[in-house]
């Protein structure tokens, strides 16, 4: 096992708007140093609907993430099979 102390890892919860989303997102990943797209989960929080219950899902590539609009991506979430991948996943509300 290789154990890289200068590597820091952050999480960050930034609640975003339909409207605001592409923007927010856009300059975080451009503007900062060691920001990989492949390494962000994208997560969104679909609520309660008559579609079903809420629950978080977090299959979305950047592109899809960032294009679909909210009703794509409760749909899309609604119909693919999602592994819960940690703890957070179970909340439902994560803030």
């Amino acid at each position: 096992m290789f154990a890289d102390t200068n590597i820091v890892s952050s999480v960050h919860d930034i609640e975003v708007t339909d409207k605001n989303r592409k923007q927010i997102i856009e300059d975080i990943i451009y503007n900062a140093t060691g920001t990989y797209i492949d390494e962000i989960k994208f997560y969104y929080e679909i609520p309660d609907s008559n579609k079903g219950r809420g629950f978080r899902c977090n299959i979305y590539t950047f592109d899809t993430w960032l294009n679909s609009s909210l009703d794509e991506l409760e749909d899309l979430a609604r119909t693919t099979p999602t592994p819960l991948h940690s703890s957070k996943d179970n909340k439902a509300y994560h803030g």
